[in-house]
């Protein structure tokens, strides 16, 4: 049953954090109602959300008190409920091997591993791969250009899919089997966890790792002078990463590079076509592209919220965490607060400044950041050049979100009469 506004917000949040199927589709009152009633919200003995935007980026900076988590199981009630002993086991070992991913370290581990990679990620850096994205995202939508109506998602997913095994030098071949492998290694929100999709991540864990071995092998023998993989190992022989952290950051790169960003265009899309003025607005002032892609994030981020843990008990906003809290940073909720910004509800491509905190702030501040941004900015500002009379192909109220990564199942869409500005 979805939540109401006669609802406690306990209910509401219970609900939400459940992935209830209707409650998710619109998620953002609740969101409201808890920034303005519990800022700092306990769920049960081992978790707490915040939501306030101030407290959120505080949060971010501050990562003596609020490092990322270790790679562990989730601190909900029940979650485990049907695993077995061997079961837990395999699950030990999923957690163990992300425990390597720079998502999960901390301080000077941190550092050395985003340092490594960090060069290649630079925005001027990612600027001179424009062409490379405009080229791919242009061959994706030349397939569909004879059809009355298609799935953008489509186009949405293989974009970011593509560019990232371009940048990792892998065949394009092989983009189906990293998405497929990317699928079982991160499987969504599940409560309670099921024990053929733990034993499905494992699977999928080492058959990805021994691709990303060979394929860390091949440019080792043959480096590539402008690609990702021969940036960071050139790098990563001074910043002493391991073999495993160098597998580990590969691997995570190739799955966790496209899915977020394949959803950032899709909500993005969704927005500009339910709020139409804006869509217009963009058409108008195609310039506007790089301005769209932070209102889709600050509006409607594909992260609604990025776990930290409390390295310390403390006091925040009068509500005491014990040491080792789970801490839900709710970053959508705290990119709609009044403080910060003006009309915090409204869908508006201008919007100066825009200080949401949808990749992040501080020391885990997004490294993927400029690269989601300039595939956002080609896709939009593509889409409005050329087809003016783009629209959805179905009623909005048909389109649905679907639990963990905020994304929808579809999005079908019309391209209409393409524009003098051809392909």
């Amino acid at each position: 049953m979805a939540a109401t506004a006669l609802s406690s917000l306990d209910d509401q949040v219970a609900l939400l954090l459940a992935g209830d199927r209707d409650t998710i589709q619109d998620p953002y009152p609740i969101y409201d109602r808890m920034r303005e009633q519990a800022p700092v919200l306990r769920v049960g003995s081992q978790t707490a959300i915040v939501s306030r935007h101030r407290d959120v980026k505080a949060a971010y900076r501050d990562v003596q008190r609020f490092p990322q988590p270790p790679a562990r199981a989730s601190p909900f009630d029940g979650y485990l409920r049907l695993l077995s002993e061997d079961d837990l086991r395999v699950l030990g070992q999923v957690k163990a091997f992300e425990s390597n991913y720079i998502s999960r370290k901390n301080g000077a581990d941190h550092l050395r591993v985003r340092t490594a990679a960090h060069r290649y990620f630079t925005p001027r850096r990612v600027e001179e791969l424009s062409d490379t994205f405009q080229r791919i995202f242009d061959e994706l939508v030349e397939v569909h250009l004879d059809e009355d109506e298609f799935d953008f998602l489509e186009v949405a997913y293989r974009l970011p899919l593509l560019v990232i095994c371009e940048l990792l030098g892998v065949p394009r071949e092989d983009a189906e089997q990293v998405k497929a492998w990317g699928d079982a290694i991160n499987p969504g929100h599940r409560n309670p966890l099921e024990p053929a999709l733990v034993r499905a991540q494992l699977d999928a864990l080492h058959a990805n790792a021994d691709y990303v071995r060979e394929l860390i092998e091949r440019h080792r023998q043959n480096p590539a002078r402008n690609d990702l993989v021969t940036s960071v190992l050139e790098a990563a022989d001074g910043n002493r990463l391991s073999e495993e952290e160098l597998v580990a950051f590969f691997l995570h790169t190739l799955f966790a590079g496209h899915e977020t960003t394949q959803h950032m265009i899709g909500n993005g899309l969704h927005m500009l076509m339910v709020h139409r003025d804006q869509w217009t607005h963009l058409c108008a002032e195609p310039s506007l592209d790089r301005n769209a892609v932070d209102e889709v994030l600050r509006f409607n981020p594909p992260v609604p919220s990025i776990n930290k843990i409390t390295a310390q008990e403390m006091e925040l906003r009068g509500v005491t965490l014990p040491q080792g809290t789970t801490v839900l940073l709710m970053q959508a909720a705290a990119n709609r607060d009044p403080e910060v910004f003006e009309r915090p509800g409204e869908f508006d491509i201008a919007r100066q400044p825009n200080d949401h905190l949808s990749l992040g702030f501080g020391p885990h501040f997004c490294l993927g950041a400029s690269l989601a941004r300039l595939e956002g900015r080609i896709v939009f500002g593509s889409l409005s050049r050329r087809f003016p009379e783009l629209d959805l192909a179905v009623d909005p109220s048909a389109l649905r979100y679907h639990r963990g990564i905020r994304g929808l199942d579809d999005l079908p869409i019309t391209l209409g009469p393409r524009s003098s500005w051809q392909l």
